[in-house]
């Protein structure tokens, strides 16, 4: 049974990284457009528990998709940055509504999580 659960949790970790490095793989065939915008607001969600987060919308201001407006994907518990702001926002050429706010260690840590969690699952399987 125990072999099971790990071989399932492969599987299931295998598919994430295959998420990462699709989505990767889009923006280094495409390039990265890296812009300044400016913060409208912040669209405010609350949780079962009461508790507020906050994502920034901004107007991307330069570039060929100067005007498009759109959320950020990543949620705060505070309205950071402020209202009227102007930032950089960055996000694969053509596609300004996966515009946010880089974010420059999250991707190698995912990565490395994700196989390190893939290292320890094959070594439980298949070293009893």
């Amino acid at each position: 049974m125990r072999s099971a659960y790990l071989a399932f949790l492969l599987v299931f970790i295998l598919m994430l990284l295959a998420t990462l490095v699709r989505q990767d793989l889009q923006e280094l065939r495409r390039g990265r457009r890296r812009v300044r915008a400016t913060v409208l607001g912040h669209l405010t969600e609350r949780s079962p528990k009461n508790i507020e987060t906050f994502a920034a919308m901004f107007r991307i201001d330069e570039g060929p998709d100067a005007g498009y407006e759109t959320t950020d994907p990543v949620f705060r518990t505070s309205r950071i940055p402020p209202n009227g702001t102007q930032i950089v926002v960055v996000y694969p050429v053509g596609d300004p509504s996966r515009a946010h706010l880089p974010h420059p260690w999250i991707r190698p840590f995912s990565y490395a999580s994700l196989l390190l969690f893939f290292a320890v699952a094959s070594f439980l399987l298949f070293h009893h």
